[in-house]
């Protein structure tokens, strides 16, 4: 069962096994090559966001931005915003009031495997590669549930066009689709137009002009603020963008400690309502990665298992030990993570407890190699 860990109050539901023991199952990934600044107010219309009914009979084969514009077309009920070139920013904010009252609770799917995707990074190509070899029929009609890992924008050039198909998917499917959040999904990294330029997912949003373009910027953020952190997958996986996060309370499982951040959160930049320790457990599950063996040698605290990452910037990574506590702790086998590109598009460490799958081949310079599938029997 993948289910999103929710960012709010409810706590995480064990399932019992049935009297034959625990089922074997075969988690198939599939891929292709490969503490913020001034905190923001509470934002409008967090709460009693109406929920429509989930459209049916939409195919993710050719035309994925088309459909998906095409559906919230259809439902909107004011007239659409004109931009240059006759392109209608409308849909892109009404999408998201459609999509905000699925983001609020989890869901409990059954089935007997689930498809989990890397970073796509506005890699609109890739996507398309995955409607025609993994959902050729659409998702609707394709056995099993899809979990994204997160970091749907930024680097590539259509971020828009990747968001819009992965929400309106998520209105179609709620309980067989789901998205967690990345580093990319907070407004300081896909904000940081000097550094990503054009790359930039708000570059690429002013398209609609600077006023419009805005909004649709703005919205698709407090999107994002409502996104999950985690998920598990037959409670036995834990999937997260980044990885495990460091425990901020002696009483408190780190579970309880990702359950415990607010349900609407900036991470970077925080909202007033988030506390120092809610937004270190969310910044280290969207941003820590597995220690390297240099790392363990050196760099690693030997009691909790976490130390300094690479990347700087108050990022931390998790060795051995900090996987062994965590795992223990919880009763999960593996940790499931995207983040780092790898050209394989799948690497694995930590004594095969940690998989690392990438789902991009474009804007990392991986090349051709980093394609394909590979099937893990848990």
């Amino acid at each position: 069962h993948a289910r999103p860990v929710p960012d709010g109050a409810e706590r995480v539901h064990q399932h019992r096994k049935g009297a034959g023991g625990a089922r074997r199952r075969r988690l198939r990934l599939r891929r292709r090559g490969g503490g913020g600044r001034e905190r923001r107010g509470v934002p409008e219309g967090a709460v009693n966001v109406p929920r429509p009914a989930p459209p049916r009979g939409l195919s993710a084969r050719d035309g994925l931005c088309e459909r998906s514009v095409g559906f919230v077309r259809q439902n909107q009920t004011s007239p659409g915003v004109r931009a240059p070139g006759g392109v209608s920013a409308e849909p892109c904010t009404s999408v998201i009031f459609f999509l905000a009252p699925f983001l609020s609770r989890s869901s409990h799917p059954s089935c007997a495997q689930c498809y989990v995707f890397g970073d796509l990074h506005g890699n609109l190509e890739d996507l398309h590669f995955f409607s025609d070899n993994v959902w050729r029929l659409g998702m609707s009609l394709t056995a099993g549930n899809f979990l994204f890992l997160g970091d749907y924008v930024d680097r590539g050039m259509s971020g828009l066009e990747v968001v819009a198909y992965l929400m309106v998917m998520k209105i179609s499917m709620p309980n067989k689709v789901h998205l967690l959040r990345g580093n990319h999904e907070t407004r300081d990294v896909n904000g940081w137009e000097e550094h990503y330029g054009i790359r930039s997912f708000i570059s690429q949003c002013q398209r609609f002009g600077p006023e419009i373009g805005y909004r649709v910027w703005e919205e698709t953020n407090q999107v994002f603020d409502r996104l999950p952190l985690a998920a598990v997958i037959d409670q036995e996986i834990f999937c997260v963008h980044g990885g495990i996060p460091r425990s901020v309370s002696t009483n408190r499982s780190q579970i309880e400690d990702i359950l415990s951040v607010p349900a609407v959160a900036g991470i970077n930049p925080p909202y007033e309502h988030e506390r120092d320790g809610q937004q270190q457990v969310a910044s280290d599950c969207i941003w820590s990665d597995p220690a390297s063996e240099e790392q363990e040698k050196n760099g690693v605290d030997p009691e909790s298992g976490f130390g300094e990452s690479l990347r700087g910037g108050g990022a931390i990574c998790f060795g051995n030990r900090a996987v062994t506590n965590f795992l223990s702790q919880h009763g999960f086998s593996y940790i499931l993570r995207a983040h780092e590109a790898h050209a394989d598009g799948v690497a694995i460490s930590k004594g095969a407890r940690v998989f690392t799958v990438f789902s991009t081949s474009k804007d990392h310079n991986q090349g051709c190699q980093a394609m394909g599938e590979s099937y893990f029997p848990f």
